[in-house]
């Protein structure tokens, strides 16, 4: 492995640091030291401190003085700067940030642009890495696209020191591959890199070191040759793989998802009976007269572990939100679990359970209902199975294996948790009622690997019941051996491949792990494929149906793809145009605003934003502005 630069000093110093937000201590003396050229993983458990750590080299948070000095020049004088009080020494971003969502890529690079000392060649480097088309829109864009667009501009001049948070996750394997080696460069020109990362494929031959922060604190700090060798000794030698396998066992020794069992709750029985979990004949779909998503027929059966693989924009998420009934379809018909996914919407909503990356920005909305702790919000989705008439005893039992299962603390709160903790609450309360189909549009993304273990464990049990599970995600860790079929769509909008995985041939270069390189060569074959722009049919805005059509709202029709939600979700109030899609104005709602917490009802008074702590619906009896679970139409 590449080793640092020698020199005389080194680019960060952390000297015991301590950090709390108002209560404990997050971090509890802390010191490290990163040399110039280096490349760090930061690593731990989810609330670890990374973040937090990361956040205080960047200066973005005030620490003790003189406990973080970071390599700078001010005034002419080169030397250790204190981060917060002398800015622009750090490009610092987070993954879970959002920003900029309705400009054009254009704008934002025009603004950074006039920055001075931007090198265009450097620019030209980045846009080449990241996949960057400058005609995006990011109100339009996939979160992938988005992050893409955020990198560039957070890279697009130099600085001393590059810190990135969970940033890799959300990139497909060509990307962050690119990434990486663009991170390698800088590297290697006396800048040092730390990374904050949960997914470790495809690292060998990139970290310098390795630190692992365990509970605020500094449990190891070590050299990647260090890392290896140690793993090595233990196991034997390895072909390839070597970081990703040697930080896996390292954070092993923080814990292990063990043995449990989830209770089962009543109303299985109460689904419907079909023999394939979805189905789709010619599907179409298309925003504004631009087509996402033509695809063939194809079908997955009941009891499926699918997971979908697709370069950033593919449309994945627009293929999952299809297949959920979150989104009509512009042509063709889709069916799950026997019932037509957007008309049988009433049917359909407590069987499906849509777990997206759109809860980022519902966490934002939530305003005071963020400081409940998380008993008070499990208590209430308690509430609503007892008042089903699900056996009190049994929900809490299922309730208490879910948390333990998933390490969640009883008294987080969404406003104080961070990202990964976040998405361990919300997979609690989504999973707190079986469903027949579970749909995870990159909901692994913010859990750590133990976490991660975790919750396959859970869904390969809720599968072996009967549910069907799909997951579109960039991480497959644990993935070989639990999925039992998997989805590729390629960048023109077509399934390149849908079946068992049992039928796939085995590749070439697997060392990474069968999936993993299964995945790499479909995207790496896709992109290829893809040199030329992806052709554009235009097609009416509206939709063309039947406008008798029984099981439609009223006015249904003149929704415009164009508007967040597209085609509307399908928790519909009252069968009037209102409801429908209803002026948005400050504090409105309702179902032509994308949905909320779940799908969201029509005419709420409460800020629903696009989101889902659970299946597509509506917040549930109460007025709290959390709704989650199916919930219920408001009439």
């Amino acid at each position: 492995m590449t080793a640092p630069m020698e020199v005389d000093s080194p680019a960060v110093v952390v000297t015991d640091l301590s950090f709390s937000y108002g209560g404990p201590e997050v971090l509890k003396k802390v010191s490290l030291s990163v040399n110039p050229g280096s490349r760090c993983l930061l690593v731990g458990r989810n609330g670890a401190g990374k973040s937090t750590l990361l956040d205080l080299l960047a200066g973005a948070r005030m620490g003790p003085t003189g406990a973080i000095k970071v390599h700078g020049k001010v005034s002419g004088v080169t030397g250790l700067q204190d981060p917060f009080r002398v800015s622009g020494l750090t490009a610092h971003l987070r993954g879970a940030g959002e920003g900029f969502k309705d400009q054009s890529v254009t704008v934002l690079a025009k603004s950074v642009l006039k920055v001075p000392d931007v090198d265009p060649e450097r620019k030209k480097r980045l846009i080449s890495a990241l996949e960057i088309d400058p005609k995006w829109n990011m109100s339009r864009s996939s979160a992938s696209q988005r992050l893409r667009v955020r990198l560039a501009l957070a890279l697009l001049k130099p600085r001393d020191v590059i810190l990135l948070d969970e940033v890799t996750a959300e990139l497909d394997l060509l990307t962050r591959e690119s990434l990486l080696a663009f991170l390698k460069e800088e590297s290697e020109s006396g800048i040092p890199v730390i990374i904050c990362t949960h997914n470790f494929e495809g690292l060998d031959g990139w970290p310098t070191h390795a630190v692992l922060i365990h509970e605020g604190t500094v449990a190891a700090s070590v050299t990647s040759d260090e890392l290896v060798k140690n793993f090595e000794s233990k196991t034997g030698p390895a072909a390839a793989g070597l970081v990703s396998q040697a930080i896996s066992a390292w954070m092993g020794k923080l814990g292990n998802p063990g043995d449990f069992q989830l209770p089962r709750l009543p109303g299985a029985e109460n689904w419907p009976k079909f023999d394939q979990a979805f189905e789709a004949d010619c599907l179409e779909w298309s925003v504004d007269g631009v087509d996402v998503i033509r695809s063939n027929t194809f079908q997955m059966p009941k009891g499926c572990r699918c997971v979908l693989v697709g370069s950033a924009g593919a449309g994945k998420s627009s293929l999952l939100a299809l297949l959920a009934g979150r989104r009509m379809a512009s042509g063709g018909s889709v069916k799950a679990l026997g019932l037509r996914a957007f008309h049988d919407y009433a049917k359909l909503t407590p069987l499906i359970a849509l777990l997206s990356d759109e809860w980022k920005q519902q966490v934002h909305a939530l305003g005071a209902g963020g400081h409940m702790p998380f008993d008070e919000l499990l208590g209430m989705g308690i509430k609503d199975l007892t008042d089903k008439g699900m056996d009190e005893s049994a929900v809490r039992a299922r309730a208490k294996a879910l948390t333990e299962a998933l390490e969640v603390g009883m008294n987080w709160t969404p406003a104080t948790a961070s990202d990964g903790q976040l998405r361990r609450m919300q997979l609690v309360r989504s999973l707190l009622e079986p469903k027949a189909l579970l749909i995870l549009d990159e909901a692994t993304t913010d859990l750590d690997l133990l976490a991660r273990q975790s919750l396959l464990k859970i869904l390969l049990e809720e599968s072996q019941l009967g549910a069907s599970v799909v997951i579109s995600t960039n991480a497959f860790d644990g993935l070989d051996g639990w999925a039992t079929h998997a989805a590729f769509l390629t960048r023109n909008g077509q399934l390149g491949f849908c079946g068992a995985v049992e039928s796939l041939p085995t590749p070439e270069d697997s060392r990474n792990g069968f999936l993993h390189s299964v995945a790499n060569a479909w995207l790496r074959a896709d992109f290829k494929d893809s040199s030329t722009e992806r052709p554009i049919e235009i097609k009416p805005t509206f939709v063309v149906i039947e406008a008798a059509d029984p099981d439609l709202p009223a006015g249904w029709e003149k929704r415009t793809a164009g508007v967040q939600g597209a085609y509307g979700d399908h928790a519909w109030g009252d069968r009037t145009t209102n409801d429908v899609a209803p002026p948005r104005v400050d504090g409105s709602g309702g179902a032509g605003a994308g949905g909320g917490f779940g799908g969201g009802y029509a005419g709420a008074a409460n800020m629903q934003p696009p989101g889902g702590f659970g299946a597509p619906g509506g917040q549930g009896n109460g007025g709290m502005p959390f709704g989650f679970g199916a919930g219920r139409h408001q009439q």
